[in-house]
């Protein structure tokens, strides 16, 4: 507890509510920041006075509030339930000193910042532990494509946060993927003779499978087999990948194999599938005879005719 009870950690004893302040308090009783603790629901429920339930609730709580940018409580195993204290980092009493990141803002927009625009920024570095140079790196970028509102600079910054990104490095290694997912999206899009720009939902399916262990070799293979629909689609090579996937075809070779055994199902089937007994061929509509039977009897009437058929005689004739 000594290591919580310091005047530069008060601000967080004061924000924390009652019921989260007492569940952290049993918790360092037992280890201090940046330890691991192994869950004794009983134990736990018995201090407190609350059943198992309960103290699964507290503890969730601890994991949602967060300090410094992260949360106090992180789940470390789930059989057994380990969690991870972390470290209790004094959030600043004085505001770090983002002038380098306003003035750059201010050079770009050719104005100066609203109040909203500074909120945003001190709460990008407050809240999601952004320092000047991740900050700088996301404005650049969104100023980069023409996006200046402070709406779509939010939405990407709570993207960079959720990817992980807390330093210039994590920001390099995000855009290192992004490059690799805008190469291999040109790839498909060649492939398939497309000349207009994927979708987002396009692109959005191309990282799914490769998030799938799918390589660009197996991706370009399942490409190929929209030669045999009339429109090829995304949504048609996603249920050729997902049915891959489902038989853990993962490269070039088992996709060769699982393709024969499929070839070879088909030609077993239709070798099993019983012949006609009645050789005969299928019977005709009613239709289809009736006229059948009219040109027929047409026929012989004109044969009848030429070969001196007796004609009806007509009246009022010679030799009455």
């Amino acid at each position: 507890m000594a290591q919580l009870i310091d005047s530069s950690l008060r601000d967080l004893i004061k924000s924390l509510p009652d019921r989260e302040w007492r569940t952290l308090a049993l918790v360092l009783t037992q280890v201090g920041p940046g330890e691991c603790f192994a869950v004794d629901l009983a134990a736990m429920a018995r201090e407190l006075g609350e059943d198992s339930r309960a103290v699964m609730n507290r503890l969730s709580a601890l994991e949602e509030f967060r300090w410094g940018g992260r949360p106090l409580l992180e789940l470390a195993s789930s059989d057994p339930l380990v969690y991870r204290v972390n470290a209790l980092p004094p959030v600043p009493s004085s505001p770090a000193d983002l002038s380098p990141v306003f003035e750059y803002a201010e050079s770009v927009l050719a104005r100066p910042l609203g109040n909203a625009e500074i909120l945003a920024i001190r709460r990008w570095n407050e809240e999601y532990g952004f320092d000047c140079q991740v900050i700088c790196a996301l404005l650049e970028e969104c100023y980069r494509r023409g996006r200046k509102h402070l709406a779509y600079l939010e939405r990407v910054a709570a993207n960079w946060y959720d990817k992980g990104v807390r330093d210039l490095a994590g920001v390099e290694n995000m855009e290192s993927e992004h490059r690799e997912q805008a190469g291999l999206a040109g790839r498909v899009a060649r492939y398939l003779n497309l000349s207009r720009k994927l979708t987002e939902a396009e692109q959005a399916m191309i990282a799914k499978w490769t998030g799938w262990g799918f390589p660009l070799e197996v991706i370009l293979r399942a490409c190929a087999m929209t030669v045999n629909i009339d429109r090829p689609n995304f949504a048609y090579i996603d249920r050729v990948l997902a049915n891959w996937r489902a038989a853990g075809v993962q490269s070039p070779e088992f996709v060769d194999q699982h393709l024969a055994r499929a070839e070879a199902g088909k030609a077993r089937r239709r070798r099993s599938t019983p012949r006609a007994t009645n050789s005969r061929p299928p019977s005709r509509g009613k239709d289809e005879a009736y006229y059948e039977q009219f040109e027929e009897s047409a026929v012989k009437h004109r044969a009848g005719g030429e070969q001196g058929a007796p004609t009806r005689p007509t009246s009022g004739g010679e030799g009455q």
